[in-house]
C-alpha cells in the first residue's frame, strides 16, 4: 500500500521497476503504466467500497484556440478516510 501523499513518486518508481522512462512513454505506454499502477498498488487509509481510491478518466476532440484538440485526462483520485488504520 501507498501513502497518498507519495502517489507521484510511487508511481515513477512503479515505472521504473518495469523497465519504462517514464518521461519517454507514449500514450498507449502512459495508460497501461497507470492502469497496472492502480490495480496492483492500492492507497492506505482509502476505502474502496466508498470509492476512496479511484482512476478517472476522460477523453475527447476540444475546441482550443479555434484548432480541434484531441485530449486524454487521467487521474487518481484518493479521498482518504481517517477511521481506518494505517496499513
Amino acid at each position: 500500500m501507498i501513502n497518498p501523499n507519495k502517489s507521484k513518486e510511487e508511481l515513477l518508481n512503479f515505472a521504473k521497476s518495469n523497465g519504462n522512462n517514464f518521461n519517454a512513454l507514449d500514450t498507449r505506454q502512459f495508460l497501461d503504466i497507470m492502469i497496472s499502477f492502480y490495480l496492483t498498488v492500492r492507497a492506505s487509509k482509502c476505502d474502496l467500497k466508498d470509492d476512496g481510491d479511484m482512476l478517472l478518466y476522460q477523453w475527447g476532440v476540444y475546441d482550443y484556440a479555434e484548432e480541434h484538440t484531441f485530449s486524454v485526462d487521467i487521474t487518481r483520485q484518493f479521498i482518504p478516510n481517517p477511521s481506518l488504520p494505517i496499513n
